[in-house]
């Protein structure tokens, strides 16, 4: 017998005196055991606990199961306690009651002395504890409504696979268009649904490896570690098909999701992760001013209205600068993100017009000194729109500059050569074709080959002439000229 476990031991045998009979008046149960296994003693208790009649199963062997199915369930640590004369306690599961017990086993000379206490509730408040961490374990993880990974966890994670051996890595963002409208109109419920969608289109395209999260309210990230851009971009319109799926089965176009995309992969280890993020947002809130269906750019859209409707560019006019500006920036060899700040810069390039007089912006004759004068103010004013407003913020400095010319001669700035912004320069020769094959109140439209002819003349005057040469290439080879009509309206 343990020296540690004597005091009890003496305690115990008092409980044992029959003179005593406390035993019988504890509310946990007692029980002790012989050297040969035998029931010594059985209290009420352990009576009531275990459904056993103490009158029947006193001599009786513990080892032997009873045909009744009563008695104390046989355990190995009781023999392990004889065998190393050490205190054990051990956990035991009572079905018929739904009760757990613990049972403490005291070795000594004569035997085992029993305690059975009933934890039932501890465990239980135990357990609950336990759920409650688990639960701040995983809110410290996952967003509680869609079940993906939170900004906390994201970000921790971002820093973690921010190593050489995971390179290259790709960060995609989105962002959901519409959220607060949808909220407003339909209700949270409607709108939690929609998040919640989102995030199951979202993870279902992703990789074991990849980490999804939502890093807002309405925005989500994917880390891809090991995943170079083209993978990324793969992933993305994967991402892209799905809900196209999903939305192929909404009936009502105002619940549809309609969310907006940006990529971009870290390749160099010196590059910070965080850095990276920005550039895929970037990417993203471009992306998001192309759609019409986007909440954020809806002020634009109506910006854009407001010009269309008080002078005499039109929806098409936009449209076509789109694609054309696009096709140079393909055969420059510009990146996405470049050829995306065209696109924009091609539909919202005017939109300072909304500040100048409808009188002079429709008048059919020559403008005069002072009219025109004014007119120039219109670069000025997109300018300081496009500055006001975060998503436009990179395209300002080619609205101002889409009107200055490669010999210095142009406004607001007299800029003159290389320090025009590239994306001004492209523009500015597809803007010029443009109007030149297009009917206007004072004059019909050229023809494709003079207004090409033209813009020759201007190359290395108006132009930029290595721009001018890769868009005359463009305008020439053979399959373009198939689509002119397209371009022309005609």
């Amino acid at each position: 017998m343990i020296n540690g476990g004597l005091h009890i031991l003496k305690e115990l045998e008092k409980l044992l005196d029959p003179q005593m009979g406390i035993a019988e008046h504890i509310y946990d149960g007692f029980v002790s055991v012989d050297t040969d296994w035998n029931y010594a003693y059985i209290n009420h208790s352990a009576a009531r606990i275990f459904r056993m009649d103490s009158c029947v199963m006193l001599g009786k062997d513990i080892r032997t199961p009873d045909p009744e199915g009563t008695g104390i369930p046989f355990h190995p640590a009781y023999e392990e306690a004889i065998r190393e004369q050490k205190q054990l306690t051990i956990q035991i599961y009572l079905s018929w009651n739904h009760t757990w017990v613990e049972n403490r086993i005291y070795p000594s000379e004569d035997g085992l002395f029993l305690l059975f206490t009933d934890i039932t509730e501890r465990r239980a408040e135990a357990l609950k504890a336990r759920q409650n961490e688990l639960e701040v374990e995983y809110l410290l993880q996952y967003d509680y409504l869609t079940s993906v990974f939170n900004r906390i966890h994201f970000e921790k994670a971002m820093d973690l696979l921010d190593m050489q051996n995971c390179l290259p890595i790709s960060v995609i963002v989105g962002d959901i268009n519409g959220l607060k409208l949808i909220n407003d109109a339909f209700g949270h419920k409607k709108g939690d649904a929609l998040i919640r969608e989102t995030a199951f289109r979202i993870k279902n395209c992703c990789r074991e490896e990849d980490i999804p999260g939502r890093i807002g309210g309405d925005e989500f990230g994917v880390l891809l570690p090991c995943t170079d851009n083209a993978a990324a971009e793969r992933i993305l319109n994967q991402i892209k098909t799905s809900f196209e799926e999903y939305n192929h089965t909404v009936a009502n176009d105002a619940i549809r999701i309609s969310i907006s995309f940006g990529y971009a992969t870290k390749d160099l280890s010196d590059v910070s992760m965080s850095s990276v993020v920005v550039l895929a947002e970037e990417y993203m809130y471009k992306r998001k001013l192309l759609e019409k269906k986007s909440l954020h750019s809806s002020i634009l859209y109506s910006i854009k209205s407001t010009m269309f409707a008080k002078s005499r560019e039109t929806q098409e006019h936009a449209e076509r600068l789109a694609e054309l500006t696009k096709r140079i920036g393909q055969k420059l060899n510009l990146p996405i993100i470049e050829l995306n700040e065209l696109e924009l810069l091609a539909m919202l390039h005017d939109i300072g017009k909304v500040g100048i007089n409808d009188q002079i912006l429709n008048k059919p004759d020559k403008l005069t000194e002072d009219e025109w004068e004014q007119m120039k103010m219109h670069s000025e004013i997109g300018c300081r729109i496009a500055m006001a407003s975060p998503e436009l913020l990179p395209i300002s400095d080619y609205i101002l500059s889409h009107h200055e010319r490669w010999d210095g001669h142009g406004y607001p700035q007299k800029l003159a050569g290389c320090k025009i912004p590239l994306a001004s320069r492209i523009l500015a020769v597809a803007d010029a074709f443009d109007a030149m094959t297009q009917d206007r109140i004072y004059r019909k439209a050229m023809s494709i080959e003079s207004a090409l002819e033209e813009i020759s003349r201007n190359r290395g005057t108006q132009f930029d002439p290595d721009i001018t040469d890769t868009f005359l290439s463009l305008m020439r080879e053979k399959n373009e000229y198939s689509i002119q009509g397209d371009l022309t309206g005609e």
